[in-house]
């Protein structure tokens, strides 16, 4: 492969991992205000937070400064106008956290597998960045099945009461 070739793949690859990185940090944003703002869960909030710091510096590793936001041509962006029924549809906070969430998941994954191209230690940090997203995912998911059952057994506890 000539250096013109390898440059433009270098490229290429940049700009993958710019737009994945802030497809990333939007979702994680997202995510992260609403556990704050929404749910009122500091924990998690801070969980999240911490992720896009990782996040950070993870692509700092990577890049030189400068470098992914050179790679970016959005206004050329072929995906750009693409849309689908289910973005525009959110019936909740719920809904919209998990989208973000998994937003954040499907852009660490492919941080991950570009990075192996650039720096393998890298490819390793998007990973256990994936996986602590999947796990907290999973503890919504835990706190939403509770809701659920507290609002079923409240009605049933309300009505042997009254007899």
């Amino acid at each position: 492969m000539n250096s013109r070739s390898s440059n433009q793949e270098r490229r290429a690859v940049l700009r993958i991992i710019d737009a994945n990185a802030n497809r990333c940090r939007e979702g994680l944003r997202v995510a992260e205000d609403i556990f704050r703002l929404g749910l009122e869960d500091g924990s998690v909030s801070r969980g999240l937070k911490e992720l896009r710091h990782d996040l950070e510096k993870a692509l700092k590793s990577l890049a030189r400064s400068g470098e992914l936001l050179a790679a970016r041509d959005a206004a050329n962006d072929p995906g750009s106008d693409v849309t689908t029924v289910s973005e525009g549809m959110r019936t909740g906070l719920t809904s919209v956290l998990r989208a973000n969430l998994r937003r954040s998941q499907e852009s660490l994954r492919v941080l991950e597998e570009a990075s192996k191209l650039l720096d393998q230690s890298g490819a390793a940090a998007f990973k256990n960045m994936r996986f602590r997203c999947y796990a907290i995912e999973k503890e919504l998911d835990g706190r939403l099945s509770k809701t659920l059952l507290r609002r079923r057994a409240l009605p049933g506890k309300r009505r042997g009461k009254g007899r």
